[in-house]
């Protein structure tokens, strides 16, 4: 008859300070990426000329910019506008109604300007944008040390139970969603489970089971190992 114990592998949360030690009986393995959102500023886009009459003016939205060939990321984090003879002025003190806006763009409409003869200016874009998906965290992972609540009983109905639940209603500590899996046998610490001839569940739902009414011969004792984690 074989005998279980098992062990967790715990993920900290990620974080981009020091870790805080654990005590365990397994070294932890850390896993360190590095975070960052690098931006770049377009060029100027300037993809349109201001047409006469109403409806009329200048638009420089995304999709005429992308309409004329030109690369634009799908959603910028920022955008700048300006008149083309007058660069340096902000757009909010050029004296025209524009919108200039991150979501789509700029548009500028004849119809909403003043004068006698209103007429829009000629205006320039650029967007910034930033590859989100070069940013990940840091994590850490650490064993757990060895559990074994239980041990093997005889009989048809016996076995060994080394499940999550057993082992909670024993007291122990186990975190809330286990991430990797190992088992083994107490008598056979470098076997893989496969190989011992016996049906026995091992996953991180369950835990550990092994019952006597599934192996074909004598229910040795086992080692089981199982990894959770906390994200």
């Amino acid at each position: 008859m074989l005998k279980y114990i098992l062990s967790f592998q715990l993920a900290l949360a990620p974080t981009m300070g020091t870790n805080t030690p654990m005590e365990t009986t397994v070294s932890p393995t850390t896993f360190t990426t590095t975070c960052g959102y690098p931006c770049v500023w377009s060029q100027w886009f300037d993809t349109t000329f201001p047409t006469l009459g109403t409806p009329g003016g200048d638009s420089e939205t995304y999709n005429n910019i992308r309409a004329e060939g030109h690369d634009i990321c799908e959603k910028p984090s920022k955008i700048q506008c300006r008149a083309e003879k007058y660069p340096n002025v902000s757009i909010s003190q050029v004296g025209q109604v524009v919108q200039c806006n991150v979501a789509e763009g700029l548009t500028c409409r004849n119809e909403d300007q003043s004068g006698k003869f209103p007429l829009c200016f000629n205006y320039q874009v650029r967007v910034l944008c930033c590859d989100e998906n070069l940013c990940t965290s840091k994590s850490t992972t650490i064993w757990s040390p060895w559990y074994n609540v239980d041990y093997p009983q005889f009989g048809p109905g016996g076995g060994d139970n080394e499940s999550i639940k057993k082992i909670l209603e024993s007291g122990k500590h186990i975190c809330e969603k286990p991430v990797d899996v190992m088992c083994q046998a107490v008598r056979y610490p470098g076997v893989p489970l496969s190989e011992l001839g016996q049906d026995v569940e091992c996953n991180t739902k369950v835990g550990l089971i092994c019952q006597n009414k599934d192996q074909g011969g004598d229910n040795e004792s086992i080692k089981n190992i199982i990894a959770a984690g906390y994200h």
